[in-house]
């Protein structure tokens, strides 16, 4: 069988899983990570910004040389 013939195939079983409701575990936890992600991302650009606003009102030489 060719690649495509062999993804329509996989992607009616997913979408018949997806029907069938037995998909929606996968979407949810999916959508936990991301979330997760999205947060320790914020927190980390957050802190970072700051560190940096700290440093530059710090620094007496100027942050630009």
């Amino acid at each position: 069988m060719d690649e495509q013939g062999a993804s329509s195939k996989t992607q009616m079983e997913e979408k018949g899983l997806w029907n069938a409701g037995r998909g929606t575990g996968h979407w949810e936890e999916y959508r936990n990570i991301v979330r997760a992600c999205r947060e320790a991302t914020r927190k980390a650009k957050a802190h970072l910004e700051l560190n940096l606003a700290m440093d530059v009102k710090d620094n007496k030489k100027g942050f630009f040389k």
